[in-house]
């Protein structure tokens, strides 16, 4: 693995970590789409359940910062759950429609993609 050394800083930067734009530079986060590990963790904690349950109880079981697991709700989980509003209670509570199986959920999510 090539790396190379900063004139100004001491810090070793390997070289597939930076997008080298001109002069400027840019880390690179994370690829496009969405992580199948994540979708199969978040049907998983949902199918196992089946009943309606708190985002942060998601996240808990999966391990998935929760901002993450409602972004993945919220864009690729949203023709496959129900939501429902408790009234004294804060926040969103979730269950999967029907019975959808992870394999159904990831054709049809290449298939949008």
């Amino acid at each position: 693995m090539h790396t190379e050394r900063y004139p100004h800083t001491s810090r070793r930067v390997f070289k597939f970590d930076y997008v080298h734009i001109g002069n400027m530079e840019k880390h690179r986060g994370h690829s496009k789409g969405f992580d199948e590990r994540k979708i199969a963790l978040i049907w998983r904690s949902l199918n196992q359940k089946g009943d309606f349950m708190y985002i942060n109880e998601i996240s808990r079981e999966t391990d998935i910062n929760p901002v993450t697991v409602r972004y993945y709700l919220d864009h690729y989980f949203k023709n496959f759950i129900e939501e429902r509003n408790m009234a004294p209670i804060k926040g969103r509570f979730v269950r999967l429609k029907a019975d959808y199986s992870l394999d159904g959920i990831l054709k049809a999510l290449k298939y949008i993609k």
